[in-house]
């Protein structure tokens, strides 16, 4: 060996020291585009904030107007809930769900100070029995929190809105939330619409902040009926609590998938959907969506072609043209179906009535949740018992049964063990 060769390590596995781990050298380029995309994406979300909070600062039109929103669903909460004291017997009791979505605001002036706008949380309380989690319920309360906040106008198109959203699919990245987005620019609320997700591991948000906001006061509480649970989550200054009922939720997927394509294969590795007004092809045919991987120079948009073939109301025109120029009367002529209520859980409903109650003060008994359940929903039950209770039976003995087998099984093998015969030494 010459004195300018390097020495050679020890070989691990038959390999030399000096090769390149592929696979991890890989892992840490993914890890490297991983974190760029992230900071990309925050620093979006940090320019739409800016730009939203300047132009309520100078008090700009509507039509001139960036709005942008932060969409969320808080961690779930509880009815009845003893903060306060535990009676010791409800741990083992199953409360009623209630689901809370934040829609907050970047730059509000409710209170009519233009000089400095604030974050403040549209917070939409429900629970179980009115309506589940999932996309036509956050399209919903989204499409409420416009109007209530006249951020939709009738015969006024707003400038830009801009919606940050986490990255979960089964509530806010599919297919149903993101036809929104061609939706109210088709429309004429907006001129422009963009979608924004941060990326996995990174979705820290406003929205956040002000749920620990919210549940100050319900965390030092016992909260036993509806009307006590909004008052306690209303003692911020930064947050407007509105009750959602069973009339504000509707089948937004199947409206929206009369009049727009599926963007199935092209959703999970895109975090930005965009569309203006102006994207409508040179033929008048087809609204173009913008989707971007991140907002890192390197990410190049791809269109997305957002009306549907053969969407309701193109037989009522003889040109492909005339009947995309009439599509936005076409919609408001067709309503979105009202959502059923799934209603709260039979097995919950018994134990409201039959368990907690008791623990309830008297002047609060005879509150909705705590009503005596009907005969069906008390055959459900019992009939849902009875069923666990054989299914544990059996469950335990096929244990017995498995535990016995392997018994037996021990003692003939250690039977054979004794009676092995043990050739003698021939002499």
């Amino acid at each position: 060996m010459s004195e300018d060769e390097p020495e050679m390590g020890p070989r691990r596995n038959g390999e030399c020291p000096y090769k390149i781990d592929e696979d991890m050298e890989r892992m840490i380029l993914r890890a490297a585009v991983h974190v760029s995309m992230a900071r990309c994406q925050r620093a979006l979300y940090q320019h739409v904030v800016d730009n939203a909070t300047n132009d309520a600062k100078n008090q700009k039109p509507h039509n001139e107007r960036t709005c942008t929103l932060v969409v969320d669903y808080g961690q779930n909460l509880e009815i009845p809930v003893f903060n306060q004291e535990q009676p010791g017997t409800t741990y083992y009791y199953s409360p009623l769900n209630i689901y809370n979505l934040g829609v907050v605001d970047h730059a509000y002036v409710g209170n009519g100070d233009y000089n400095n706008p604030k974050e403040h949380m549209h917070a939409h309380v429900y629970h179980e029995g009115v309506a589940k989690k999932g996309a036509n319920n956050d399209c919903s309360l989204i499409m409420k929190t416009l109007k209530l906040n006249g951020m939709i106008r009738d015969g006024e198109c707003g400038a830009e809105l801009n919606i940050i959203f986490d990255n979960c699919s089964g509530q806010n990245k599919n297919n149903t939330v993101l036809k929104l987005v061609p939706y109210l620019v088709e429309m004429g609320y907006f001129k422009k619409v963009n979608f924004i997700f941060l990326i996995v591991g990174h979705t820290k948000n406003a929205a956040d902040r002000l749920f620990n906001s919210l549940k100050k006061e319900y965390r030092q509480r016992n909260i036993f009926i509806m009307q006590d649970l909004y008052d306690a989550l209303s003692v911020s200054e930064n947050i407007s609590v509105h009750p959602a009922s069973e009339s504000d939720f509707r089948d937004w997927d199947d409206y929206l998938s009369k009049f727009y394509s599926s963007m199935t294969g092209k959703i999970k590795n895109n975090h930005i959907f965009s569309c203006t007004i102006n994207n409508i092809n040179p033929e008048g045919t087809q609204l173009v969506m913008k989707l971007r991987k991140s907002d890192r120079d390197c990410d190049k948009e791809i269109d997305h072609f957002a009306i549907k073939r053969r969407f309701e109301g193109r037989h009522e025109f003889k040109s492909l043209k005339d009947a995309v120029a009439h599509r936005p009367n076409v919609m408001r002529k067709v309503s979105q179906a009202m959502l059923h209520p799934p209603g709260i859980n039979p097995y919950k409903k018994v134990e409201l009535n039959e368990k907690y109650k008791e623990f309830v003060p008297l002047d609060l008994q005879d509150d909705v949740l705590y009503q005596p359940p009907t005969e069906k929903e008390k055959k459900i039950v019992k009939e849902e018992k009875g069923e666990r209770g054989n299914l544990k039976k059996n469950k335990k003995q096929k244990m017995l049964a498995e535990a016995e087998f392997l018994k037996i099984e021990k003692m003939a093998g250690d039977g054979e063990k004794k009676h092995v015969p043990v050739e003698k030494n021939k002499k």
